[in-house]
């Protein structure tokens, strides 16, 4: 069984070798986002304010625009917790897992905002020869490459790729174990200019 923790907007995708040899994504958290209408009732009792930018929404102290944070929990912004009712208590549950599973796939948002789970998990099987380093670079190189064409290069979110492959060494899984049993890449880029709000998922109001 594996036991699923979560707290911010970094989610977590269990990989499946599905009947023709490909791999299924499957979401298994949700992001904690100010827009929900729970996590804004939270925010609001606890004297915060969700506002929203033109981009995607905010969590900012009440007639102020700090700290501007884009998630509703998170681990650390002390100011957030302590004024703006943003939280560090996970979502948890227990999944069982099956013969067919055979990765765990953790993401920040600056994959899943331009990914669904299923394009990552097709980007990790066509890559998963090549070991799971090569995997899990393949599949942050085509996030930043959708931010870039997305956005006409004003902006990539960050982006972090986890690739853990999971059950018995059979013909699936031994290739993402083939260099190691975890992979991990990692980089951010920042731009001056602000991203075009017209773009991308986190813009609908």
């Amino acid at each position: 069984s594996l036991d699923i923790f979560s707290v911010g907007d970094s989610s977590a995708a269990l990989l499946s070798r599905n009947e023709h040899g490909g791999l299924i994504g499957r979401r298994l958290t949700v992001d904690h986002k100010p827009e929900d209408p729970k996590e804004r009732a939270r925010i609001e009792a606890a004297g915060g304010s969700v506002r929203f930018d033109g981009y995607c929404h905010r969590v900012v102290k009440r007639f102020r625009d700090e700290p501007g944070l884009n998630m509703s929990r998170s681990i650390g912004d002390k100011v957030a917790h302590k004024v703006c009712g943003v939280s560090a208590k996970p979502d948890c549950h227990c999944v069982q897992l099956k013969s067919e599973d055979v990765a765990l796939l953790i993401c920040s948002d600056g994959i899943w905002e331009v990914l669904s789970e299923q394009e990552a998990a097709d980007i990790i099987a066509a890559y998963s020869y090549k070991g799971p380093q090569m995997a899990a670079m393949a599949l942050a190189d085509e996030a930043q490459l959708r931010w870039e064409v997305g956005t006409r290069g004003t902006t990539i979110d960050d982006i972090t790729v986890l690739l853990v492959a999971l059950g018995p060494s059979d013909s699936a899984s031994t290739e993402l174990k083939s260099d190691a049993s975890t992979a991990t890449t990692t980089f951010s880029i920042d731009f001056d200019t602000s991203p075009d709000p017209s773009w991308s998922e986190c813009s609908s109001d």
